[in-house]
């Protein structure tokens, strides 16, 4: 059964109880918190929506990589971007990030990766060089402090509201069986 098929026979029961099957109270509250989040990036972080997720994925890649060493607290992992930052180039253990990388990730082109990218640095948020790739730099730091702990706080009253309405029993039993 195709995966869209699956969704709406999980959610579209006919004789369904509205507070039994939520699905466009929790859709609602899912394209606030989408809105507010895209709309926060340019007025608080003075970037573009594909910059952004270029540090994402950059970002992405780093905890990926401490998180090889075991999972981290908020503040552990600023201890750890911080370390990072003074010591680029120095460790062995460095898994070089390439425009083209980021790119396919993304899926978009590479010349607009390496154009972004190189506003980025100039910004202070990202450095590139031949011997480490494309990492985080110092100024990533206001992002991670400040944007990611506003939008922790607000995954947290998603999360409550999906709560209070019982979608997020929903989301397991969906998960759960389908998934």
């Amino acid at each position: 059964m195709p995966k869209t098929n699956l969704i709406k026979e999980f959610i579209n029961k006919k004789d369904a109880n509205p507070k039994e099957t939520p699905f466009s109270e929790s859709y609602y509250h899912w394209l606030m918190f989408m809105i507010n989040h895209a709309r926060r990036i340019p007025i608080e972080l003075n970037i573009d929506l594909e910059s952004f997720l270029i540090i994402q994925t950059i970002a992405s890649h780093s905890v990926y990589l401490l998180n090889k060493k075991g999972s981290k607290s908020f503040s552990d992992l600023e201890e750890e971007f911080e370390l990072l930052f003074t010591s680029y180039g120095k460790k062995k253990d460095i898994h070089k990030l390439k425009y083209s990388t980021v790119a396919q990730v993304l899926e978009i082109p590479r010349e607009t990766v390496r154009r972004k990218i190189t506003a980025l640095v100039k910004k202070k948020i990202l450095k590139v060089s031949p011997k480490t790739g494309i990492c985080l730099d110092k100024n990533y730091l206001k992002i991670y402090n400040e944007f990611a702990y506003k939008t922790s706080i607000e995954i947290a009253k998603l999360v409550r509201k999906w709560n209070n309405i019982g979608a997020i029993n929903k989301i397991l039993e969906f998960s759960n069986k389908y998934l």
